[in-house]
């Protein structure tokens, strides 16, 4: 017997709400109706999923939801069964399965459905804590709030409300959530392969949202705020001042075995992005940004070199390095209290039983870098007093996006057309 499974490559619903930490309302209507659909389907067929969450909701190539892991999932016999299995997961799990005394129905999966929209909005779930008893304890008396500091609209507050009612009978039926406000406006198709990283743009929410529901919005999360390394793996602080492996694989070998084409980014003949023609000509409003890079993620890291002519790799422990054009300064950053910690050194004087392997990578990633990037090509920008360098980074079926420290958000597609936000 043989399973066929639909590749969903953009992973899911919690690792997109890791990079983002929170949603535009505008991106939560349309997963949201999504979520719905499939619910729809599944209670017309008797079954209640019973494991709703963000981990379960899976993005396709097309930025469209798919639900899966049915591990939890049960089937009526009849309208108006009761099942009374204690399931779920913690922070998604209804009043009423925690009782357990009258049993349960479909309006389980409602309410993780409220706690879903009020996570993607809120950027964390409503009942969560540190601890499983106190989470559930606050889940038996809907203990929970809207944070001050967080905008979200009148339309979401009153859904979600609705919705987490202890009372399965006073929740919304999936018909009345559609029928609710919230979920009134339209909503585009299909999702730009760049909200993936980024929120959305102001042009593309007043092309949905009417100008009075935005007011609303008074706080929404800075670009590219990953709280684990794209494009690499976090480790631990022991193991990101560990030496590299593959040391004698390295050293007299250049990285010429790696394909053009496929990992090294080829300028594009009308500049950086369609938008931006001027770009490539050395424009004084073009910030600096990545002009070509090397992705060698599957040992070391990503190497790339910037648009004024500086060098840097992002390794795959979250540690980064950027050395200045044509010196000798360099900086290196350690990732401590999500914070990039920097040490500046000198390629003659720099700590060699530390990062001599980093510097070791560096010169490598340089040197095939430089094979492929003309010194014409370097733009002019206004001297600054610190290195700039790629603060995060992140790959996808469609693009690769940067984020720099000097808050540029760079998104370069597979089409070649390039944004600089």
């Amino acid at each position: 017997m043989y399973i066929l499974l639909e590749l969903c490559p953009n992973q899911s619903l919690n690792e997109l709400l890791r990079r983002r930490k929170r949603l535009h309302e505008l991106e939560v209507m349309y997963y949201t109706k999504q979520i719905i659909d499939s619910l729809l389907y599944l209670h017309k067929n008797r079954v209640i999923h019973r494991d709703l969450k963000l981990g379960n909701l899976f993005i396709n190539e097309k930025l469209e939801l798919k639900l899966g892991d049915f591990g939890l999932a049960t089937k009526l016999d009849f309208d108006g069964e009761r099942k009374r299995t204690i399931c779920g997961t913690p922070n998604y799990i209804a009043p009423e399965v925690l009782e357990g005394k009258n049993g349960h129905s479909y309006e389980v999966d409602i309410w993780s459905l409220g706690v879903i929209i009020y996570t993607l909005i809120i950027g964390k779930p409503p009942f969560e804590t540190s601890d499983v008893k106190k989470t559930y304890d606050r889940i038996r008396k809907n203990s929970y709030a809207f944070p001050d500091h967080i905008g979200i609209s009148d339309e979401a507050k009153d859904l979600i409300q609705w919705i987490l009612n202890n009372e399965p009978d006073n929740r919304p039926t999936l018909q009345d959530i559609i029928d609710h406000k919230f979920l009134s406006y339209d909503t585009p198709d299909q999702l730009h392969p760049s909200l993936l990283a980024c929120p959305p743009s102001s042009s593309m929410i007043k092309k949905y949202l009417p100008a009075d529901f935005q007011v609303t919005m008074r706080s929404m999360p800075k670009r590219l705020e990953a709280s684990a390394p794209a494009g690499g793996r976090r480790s631990s602080q022991n193991e990101k001042n560990q030496p590299m492996t593959a040391k004698d694989e390295l050293r007299g070998k250049r990285l010429t075995d790696l394909d053009d084409d496929e990992n090294s980014k080829q300028t594009p003949k009308n500049g950086i992005g369609s938008s931006n023609p001027v770009a490539s000509q050395g424009s004084a409003d073009v910030p600096i940004h990545a002009k070509k890079w090397i992705d060698y993620t599957s040992k070391y890291g990503l190497g790339y070199i910037l648009s004024n002519g500086s060098v840097g790799v992002f390794f795959n422990d979250a540690t980064k390095i950027i050395l200045e054009c044509n010196g000798n300064k360099f900086d290196y950053y350690e990732r401590k209290d999500r914070e990039d910690v920097k040490q500046s050194h000198s390629l003659d004087d720099y700590p060699k039983d530390l990062i001599e392997k980093k510097v070791t990578l560096l010169a490598h990633f340089k040197s095939y870098l430089d094979q492929n990037f003309k010194k014409e090509e370097i733009e002019h920008h206004d001297s600054l007093p610190e290195l700039i360098y790629v603060k995060k980074w992140i790959k996808t079926r469609h693009a690769k996006m940067f984020r720099l420290s000097n808050k540029v958000v760079q998104v370069y597609f597979k089409d070649k057309t390039e944004i600089l936000l």
